[in-house]
């Protein structure tokens, strides 16, 4: 979560929220449909007026960084620290197509970060704001190349 502010909880964050959100809806009622808990996320996250773009942002958002461990619990996705990717990559000679997979993944973030500039709604902020972050780390990397 290297997006937040040092200190500030990471209980609220949105990627964090998802999770707990699935958690409790999915513990209650197993059987519950993908689109029923989309609706029941939009509701609780964003209101009722929110697109449905936004929430697919943020599901799109944590497949990509939380789901995208790689076997381990103590990192997030390499997609947040190019470096290691690419380190990795060379290390266990990953093929073409693997890493532009990655690279379509960024190009989506910087989709979600452009749809969410100037977001009035709190998760719409900070959807942009994980995004943006995701950019950054990526742009920085290429600069150094």
């Amino acid at each position: 979560m290297q997006w937040l502010a040092y200190g500030k909880q990471c209980y609220n964050d949105p990627l964090i929220r998802l999770n707990r959100i699935a958690y409790r809806k999915f513990c209650k009622n197993p059987a519950l449909s993908d689109s029923d808990f989309k609706q029941q996320v939009k509701n609780e996250m964003f209101g009722e007026q929110a697109s449905a773009s936004s929430v697919d942002d943020l599901f799109y958002l944590e497949d990509a960084i939380i789901a995208d461990r790689q076997g381990s619990y103590f990192f997030a996705s390499p997609l947040l620290i190019p470096e290691r990717l690419f380190a990795k990559a060379k290390v266990e000679n990953w093929d073409k197509t693997r890493i532009d997979g990655y690279n379509a993944k960024v190009k989506e973030i910087q989709d979600i970060a452009r749809r969410h500039i100037g977001a009035t709604d709190p998760v719409e902020i900070e959807l942009h704001k994980i995004a943006n972050y995701i950019v950054k780390q990526w742009d920085d990397y290429k600069k150094l190349q």
